[in-house]
């Protein structure tokens, strides 16, 4: 498919390419493909991250795969069934997943599945990208605004911060520790 949604590569050089029929991975200048054929959930593919093992997590838009040792598998909690638009893994080894319904939290250590809303303080329940930056705060860019997730509480940002009101849809943080949100 000529419709690329993520882009992704592992230790190893792969690169890993989500279309909206599958996921494509390049190695030694060839292409395997997958599809819901080889297991995914679905073939409209939003997110790609690789974990610390090095095992490919895929957001989908009917939730997550997780391929690992040429294998896809389901993730080890029960999936979302939700349009994953961002997976971030975090230094503290928890897995983050950004949703149209909240932001979802998953904790290799207790193996416990969080779901985090505006009612837990985040600023909307539309999530559209996770990082985390150099001191190890995460950030949250949402459709109405920004939220930082430090020491287990919420602070958001918005127009009154400085912010326009279009939504949040990308952080980065540069060499200067400065945050760029688009």
């Amino acid at each position: 498919s000529n419709n690329i949604n993520a882009l992704a590569e592992d230790k190893e050089g792969k690169i890993w390419i989500g279309t909206i029929e599958g996921i494509s991975v390049r190695s030694n200048r060839r292409f395997d493909n997958y599809t819901t054929h080889h297991g995914l959930v679905s073939n409209i593919i939003a997110s790609i991250a690789h974990d610390h093992s090095g095992a490919a997590w895929i957001g989908t838009k009917k939730g997550i795969n997780i391929f690992k040792q040429g294998k896809i598998i389901p993730p080890p909690f029960e999936n979302p069934q939700l349009f994953i638009k961002c997976i971030f893994h975090d230094r503290n080894l928890d897995s983050w997943f950004a949703t149209n319904n909240g932001l979802y939290r998953y904790s290799f250590s207790t193996r416990r599945l969080d779901l985090f809303k505006p009612e837990d303080g985040l600023a909307d329940s539309s999530i559209n990208f996770v990082t985390q930056d150099k001191a190890g705060t995460i950030w949250i860019a949402t459709d109405r605004g920004l939220s930082r997730y430090k020491d287990n509480k919420f602070r958001n940002f918005s127009g009154a911060h400085g912010l326009t009101d279009a939504p949040c849809d990308f952080i980065i943080e540069d060499s200067r520790d400065h945050l760029w949100i688009g």
